[in-house]
C-alpha cells in the first residue's frame, strides 16, 4: 500500500491499491474489514471524479461554443456591415462628401428650441384632421416619412389632397419602409405615385433584397410629416387605416402623436433629408427647406422647449435609450411610461427597478389585446422583477396600446416612434421629440391618467407561468435581440 500511494497518478494509486488488495491472501477478519473499507472508498472517489470530469466536459463546451458564437458574430458582423455602412456614407452626401452628419444635424439642433407651438394629438379623429387642415394649408413644400403606408381610408385621404396640391405647384417627396409595407403595398409602388404627378416624388427605404443579410434589420421606423418647414407631425401614428380606428383586429387601437410649429421643425426637415439623399441624388440648397415662420404669425409660442431628435444603427451611441435612462434616473416624483412592446435590456431594467426603489411613482402601460403573441409573451417575461421592486404595470383593456411616450415630473416627456425593444433602440432608424416645460406635457400627463383608468393593474400573481413557462420565457429572453 504504501509503494502504490507514493505512486504520482491518482488513477494509479487507487487502480494499484484495488489491484493489491485483491491479490493480498488476508484472513484476519479486521484486515479484510479495512481492505474492503478502502476498495468502496476508492470506487466511490471514482465514480464523482467521472461526474465531475463530466461537469468539466459540458462546461468547457458550453465556453467554447460561446467564444465560438462570438468570433463567428464578430466576422459576419463586420462583413455584412459594408452595406450599412454605404447608406451611411449616402446619407452623409446632405452634408456633402462623406458620411458626416455631425456637422449637419448637431449646430442645427440648437435653432431647433426656441419659441415653438405644440399640441399633444391623443385622439385619432382629433390628429387625421389636424393633418388634413395642415396639408390643405401647404405652400412650398410636403415631406412624409413613415414606416407603414396601406391603401385605405387614411392613405387615399391623404394622398387624394397630395396630388392636388402637387397640381398646385407644391413640391411632395414620400419615403417609406419596404419591409414595414412589403405586404401592405404592390410591387413598385413608388413608381405608382411617382406617376401621379410631376411634383410628387417617391422613394422606397432599404429595398427588400432576397438574399440572408443583416442590413435587413436597419428599418426606417420614422413617422414624420413636414409642412413647409414650419409645421411638422410626429408619434407613432402610421398611415393604415387601424391607426383611425377603421377595421382594427386587436380592439380599440390607441396611439399618441404631436404637432410642432416654429424653428424647432426645422430638425425634422433635417431628418428626413439625410435620409432622402441616400437614395435620391438631389444638389438643391438644403437652406430652402429653412422654415417659413413668417406665414405663421399667429402660432402660439409654448413657454417652454421642444427638441426633436433622431436616432441611427449608423451611430455608435444609443440616443434613444439614453433619453429614456436619463429621464427614469433623474426622476423624483414620478415617471409614466407608455409602450406597446417592453424587450429590455439589463441596463434599462435596473434604471427602473432602482427608480423604484427610492421612491418614484413609475407606472408602466402594456397592451391588453396583443398584435404579436410572441413579443407579447417576452414582454410579460419582465413583469416579475420589475414588480418585486415597485414597479406598477398596466395593461389597457380595451385593445392594442401602439403609443410610445415618457412623462416625468410635470417637467419632462417624449412622444415618438421609439419603442422599448432592441429593434428600436439599436437597429432602426427613429425619431422623437423631448419635452421640456411645455403645456402639452400635462395634457400627455393627463392622458396616462385616463389610461391608468381603463386599463388592468398587473400583480406578481398574475406573473406565475410554472416551471416549463419560466423556462419558456428564459428560452425567449436569450434570442430577444432576434425579435
Amino acid at each position: 500500500l504504501g509503494e502504490t500511494a507514493s505512486s504520482s497518478s491518482h488513477d494509479k494509486v487507487y487502480g494499484g491499491m484495488t489491484t493489491l488488495c485483491v491479490a493480498m491472501p488476508v484472513k484476519d477478519r479486521e484486515t479484510k474489514e479495512v481492505i474492503g473499507a478502502v476498495i468502496m472508498v476508492s470506487m466511490i472517489d471514482r465514480q464523482t471524479m467521472g461526474m465531475r470530469e463530466g461537469r468539466y466536459l459540458i462546461t468547457l463546451s458550453v465556453v467554447a461554443a460561446i467564444v465560438l458564437s462570438y468570433l463567428v458574430a464578430v466576422v459576419f458582423s463586420s462583413f455584412l456591415s459594408r452595406p450599412l455602412e454605404k447608406i451611411g456614407k449616402r446619407i452623409g452626401a446632405l452634408a456633402g462628401g462623406d458620411y458626416s452628419r455631425i456637422e449637419v444635424k448637431r449646430p442645427y439642433s440648437q435653432i431647433g428650441i426656441l419659441e415653438n407651438s405644440l399640441n399633444y394629438l391623443s385622439g385619432e379623429l382629433q390628429r387625421s384632421a389636424r393633418e388634413h387642415e395642415e396639408l390643405e394649408q401647404a405652400k412650398h413644400f410636403i415631406f412624409l416619412e413613415y414606416f407603414i403606408m396601406n391603401e385605405g381610408t387614411m392613405w387615399d385621404t391623404i394622398l387624394e389632397i397630395l396630388v392636388r396640391k402637387a397640381e398646385q405647384g407644391v413640391e411632395v417627396r414620400i419615403m417609406y419602409d419596404d419591409i414595414g409595407c412589403v405586404a401592405l403595398l404592390p410591387p413598385g409602388y413608388q413608381d405608382f405615385i411617382e406617376n401621379m404627378g410631376s411634383n410628387i416624388q417617391c422613394v422606397a427605404f432599404n429595398p427588400l433584397v432576397p438574399f440572408l443579410s443583416f442590413v435587413m434589420n436597419n428599418r426606417d421606423h420614422r413617422k414624420i410629416m413636414v409642412i413647409d418647414g414650419h409645421t411638422a407631425f410626429n408619434g407613432g401614428i402610421n398611415l393604415s387605416d387601424e391607426y383611425i380606428n377603421i377595421g382594427s383586429q386587436y380592439g380599440h387601437w390607441k396611439d399618441t402623436g404631436v404637432m410642432v410649429k416654429g424653428p424647432a421643425v426645422w430638425n425634422f426637415t433635417v431628418m428626413f433629408l439625410e435620409a432622402w439623399r441616400a437614395y435620391k441624388q438631389d444638389d438643391t440648397d438644403i437652406n430652402n427647406y429653412r422654415p417659413h415662420l413668417e406665414e405663421l404669425p399667429d402660432y402660439d409660442r409654448t413657454d417652454g422647449f421642444v427638441q426633436p431628435f433622431c436616432d441611427t444603427p449608423l451611430e455608435d451611441e444609443p440616443v434613444a435609450e439614453n433619453v429614456y435612462i436619463e429621464l427614469i434616473n433623474q426622476a423624483l416624483d414620478y415617471v409614466y411610461i407608455v409602450t406597446p412592446y417592453m424587450v429590455i435590456d439589463n441596463e434599462m431594467k435596473t434604471a427602473l427597478c432602482l427608480a423604484a426603489k427610492r421612491g418614484v411613482d413609475v407606472r408602466i402601460v402594456t397592451p391588453g389585446i396583443a398584435d404579436k403573441k410572441i413579443v407579447n409573451r417576452l414582454t410579460k417575461s419582465n413583469y416579475p422583477p420589475l414588480l418585486k421592486s415597485g414597479v406598477r404595470i398596466y395593461e389597457y383593456t380595451p385593445g392594442f396600446i401602439h403609443a410610445k411616450s415618457y412623462v416625468c415630473d410635470d417637467k419632462f416627456g417624449v412622444v415618438g416612434t421609439i419603442n422599448m425593444d432592441f429593434r428600436s433602440l439599436y437597429l432602426h432608424f427613429e425619431c422623437g421629440t423631448f419635452l421640456y416645460n411645455t403645456q402639452a406635457i400635462q395634457k400627455l400627463k393627463q392622458d396616462c391618467l385616463d389610461t391608468f383608468e381603463v386599463s388592468r393593474e398587473i400583480y406578481l400573481t398574475d406573473t406565475r407561468q410554472g416551471y416549463f413557462g419560466n423556462l419558456f420565457d428564459s428560452l425567449l429572453r436569450m434570442i430577444a435581440p432576434l425579435l
